[in-house]
């Protein structure tokens, strides 16, 4: 697979509408801002409302106002606040998504302490107006934005241009010996190890996997290429307790070269489900790798590529954090 060709594709996220607003970076469907504007008006009107008739609504569901009334008239000043944050975040949902995440929790929990006091008595059952109006019907849109925030930042939505200027880039990304990698897999073919961050029990272990495999490696004619978000002095420290002090190794902090090669980053059920959890305590406690924390990108996913003359012979893509690549197939792997 020639890599160039395959970057020539344009790339988007699926998404619960194809009409959207495009601010900066941030890609949103339309109903999106239309949805927190409408949010924030009701919000700012029910809040004057409190604040101004506080005896209104208590009178219509024929139930004595609270006291002091001046606490409810406080709440009401909230809600209007909030209001105004719904409609500023209109203007670009997916950048002030922390915005929408309060809103969400703030009405969830809402509608759970009314259910609550309801059922003790507290409150009548016709306060559970508001509460529908105010904030039950409200949690599947606030939710959908969470999702699809969620979603941009796993996919990584890049104006395609931001992309496309890193193919001509690539021709000079060079290893920490100064060899270029296109130069190198001209001569030799390449396995080019895309690491997690060193803090990661798979990374680790994989390292030791590598370091036992290297000489089978040179005895194929293949050179070993090592991708990682770490810096020289760290990458250098770590690769050397597994013995790979003498691979060829790239720093790759802000991930490009993992994009360029159709690395991103994972969803939770392949950074924390139950297949991770299995095998981490098997890499971690019973054969001793461990875990630490570490600065770089946690969500990013690994991977493995033979490459050779400027296109990709075998690749090998994690599903999972925990997936163990057949390292040896990459070794017998014939290139022409």
């Amino acid at each position: 697979m020639d890599i160039r060709a395959s970057k020539q594709k344009l790339v988007t996220i699926t998404s619960v509408s194809e009409m959207r607003e495009i601010e900066g970076h941030y890609h949103f469907p339309v109903w999106m801002k239309h949805m927190l504007a409408t949010a924030g008006i009701y919000n700012v009107l029910w809040g004057a409302m409190v604040v101004l008739w506080p005896h209104m609504l208590w009178a219509r569901i024929g139930a004595p106002s609270p006291s002091p009334i001046e606490l409810w008239q406080c709440i009401g000043m909230m809600v209007a606040v909030f209001g105004v944050g719904y409609f500023i975040t209109s203007f670009n949902p997916i950048r002030y998504w922390p915005m929408v995440l309060a809103g969400f929790l703030g009405k969830l929990f809402g509608a759970i302490g009314f259910g609550l006091a309801w059922y003790q008595g507290a409150l009548p059952q016709g306060f559970g107006w508001t509460i529908l109006f105010g904030d039950l019907i409200w949690l599947v849109p606030f939710g959908l934005v969470l999702r699809e925030v969620y979603l941009q930042f796993v996919l990584e939505v890049r104006p395609l241009e931001e992309e496309m200027m890193f193919e001509e880039e690539f021709g000079h990304v060079a290893t920490n010996k100064g060899w270029k990698l296109q130069e190198m897999s001209e001569r030799w073919p390449l396995v080019v190890v895309f690491l997690r961050h060193f803090g990661c029990t798979f990374c680790r272990e994989a390292l030791q996997d590598l370091g036992r495999l290297k000489d089978e490696l040179a005895a194929k004619g293949k050179v070993l290429v090592m991708v990682h978000m770490g810096n020289e002095e760290e990458a250098g420290a770590v690769l050397a307790k597994y013995g790979l002090q003498d691979v060829h190794h790239i720093s790759d902090n802000d991930r490009r070269l993992y994009r360029y090669f159709g690395l991103q980053r994972g969803f939770l059920s392949q950074l924390a489900g139950p297949k991770v959890w299995v095998r981490g305590i098997h890499a971690g406690i019973i054969k001793g790798h461990g875990l630490n924390a570490s600065g770089a990108d946690a969500w990013q996913m690994p991977g493995i590529f033979l490459y050779h003359k400027g296109r990709i012979r075998k690749k090998f893509i994690h599903r999972s954090a925990a997936d163990v690549p057949d390292y040896r197939g990459f070794i017998a792997e014939q290139t022409g």
